[in-house]
């Protein structure tokens, strides 16, 4: 029996590194040929988001600062940043050494991708969607670029595949690797870390309360703490303020609920809604010049805290309709309306089948229904916040998961009715 299960188990396992070399030959392609004639005549520089200066920093014994004279930031979180000093110390440079490691990085991602559409729906959908997820052009974009995006849809598919094994075993070690891949998807970005106790809800719906369910959740939370709490720690030592992983979550709900309200004034326009937004932060902390204000300073959420409630006491409707309009607009808003449109029909494509998918886990067993999950959890909190296409590529993982239990849904119903006119 044992022996008759081999061949099939290689078939897979190569089939999968097939896949994996794929991801990684396409990344290295558009990285090293295609992304060098179109970085200039669009605009795009390597590292938008100053990562990759914040990383050398660190390494050169600066301080965990952006530029020369700052105080220590708490602005970003270490995860990310992290991985960049270990590429600088090795290779004593970024580039090319980061791109290298950021196109390993979508590699991999196919195999959580895998696992999770084979526990959820069967073998042909995890072979599917992992194909899928090696040519998607969201998850091939921001390979040559230095943004989080990439790492944090590897930690958060790891933490979601060893979920779905977690809850299938019942063994508390399952769990404790889970919250570790959970602490290190929030120390890249700590919107990751309300999502255990939400996929915890939404295990205790597909199935009858377990007490061991209970215990993975405790011992879930208590890895991800491990985690955290050091860089907490951290963060109070050089602010005094209590922030788990980065501050920027005020600064963002107040620039996001000022673009959603002048929208009008740079319609899928990202780049320059957010100039517009800086423009206004400023002014409320009472800079008369733009260029003095830096939303990256620690202290500016706690002093545009005030206005934050202001909004939020001014109508509780305000806040409901802002997340609702931008729900559509997390998923296609980028930096002019031709990038904007072209992503709208980039994620079209695969969002579509994936809705077939997700009315196929609502209406049957439920097993996809922790994807199905994490996607809104990710739309509705950055969509009551501030959005930006780039936002969604950590959930694409699930969407494409979703988007081949669709397609394989409908391939079932073409069949069955070509069977029944052949009868």
């Amino acid at each position: 029996m044992i022996e008759s299960q081999r061949p099939g188990h290689y078939r897979e396992a190569h089939l999968l590194l097939g896949i994996a070399l794929l991801a990684l030959l396409v990344r290295l392609v558009f990285s090293f040929v295609l992304f060098p004639h179109l970085a200039g005549p669009l605009g795009l520089g390597s590292d938008p988001d100053q990562y990759g200066q914040l990383a050398q920093n660190w390494v050169d014994g600066k301080g965990y600062i952006f530029y020369d004279g700052a105080e220590p930031s708490t602005y970003r979180g270490p995860g990310y940043p992290l991985l960049l000093a270990a590429v600088y110390v090795v290779c004593g440079d970024l580039l090319p050494g980061a791109v290298l490691v950021q196109a390993l990085i979508g590699a991999l991602v196919c195999l959580p991708i895998y696992y999770i559409g084979k526990q959820a729906f069967g073998c042909w959908v995890g072979r599917t969607a992992a194909l899928m997820g090696a040519l998607h052009p969201l998850l091939i974009w921001y390979t040559p670029r230095l943004r989080c995006e990439p790492l944090l849809a590897l930690l958060l598919a790891l933490a979601i595949s060893w979920s779905l094994r977690a809850r299938n075993s019942g063994s508390l070690k399952d769990a404790f690797i889970t919250g570790l891949f959970f602490g290190c998807a929030a120390l890249v970005h700590q919107v990751a870390i309300l999502l255990p106790l939400v996929l915890f809800t939404a295990f205790l719906l597909l199935e009858a309360v377990r007490s061991d369910l209970a215990k993975q959740f405790a011992v879930v939370t208590v890895a991800m703490v491990g985690v955290i709490a050091p860089w907490t720690v951290r963060n109070y030592l050089v602010s005094g303020l209590v922030i788990p992983v980065h501050s920027g979550g005020i600064t963002q709900f107040v620039a996001g609920s000022y673009e959603f309200e002048h929208y009008h004034e740079a319609p899928l326009q990202s780049v320059e809604l957010a100039h517009l937004s800086s423009v206004y932060a400023a002014r409320l902390l009472g800079f008369n010049d733009v260029s003095e204000y830096d939303g990256r300073a620690t202290g500016v959420d706690q002093a545009l805290l005030p206005y934050a409630l202001s909004y939020l006491r001014s109508g509780p409707e305000k806040l409901l309709i802002k997340t609702i309009v931008q729900l559509p607009r997390f998923w296609y808003l980028s930096e002019s309306p031709l990038k904007s449109r072209v992503l709208a029909a980039i994620q079209g494509a695969f969002l579509l089948p994936a809705l077939v998918g997700g009315f196929h886990t609502l209406r049957g067993s439920r097993r996809g229904l922790p994807l199905l999950v994490t996607i809104v959890y990710f739309n509705v909190l950055y969509a009551a916040l501030v959005v930006e296409g780039r936002y969604s590529t950590p959930v694409v993982p699930y969407v494409v998961v979703l988007a081949a239990a669709g397609l394989r849904m409908i391939f079932d119903i073409i069949r069955k009715r070509r069977s029944r006119r052949r009868a």
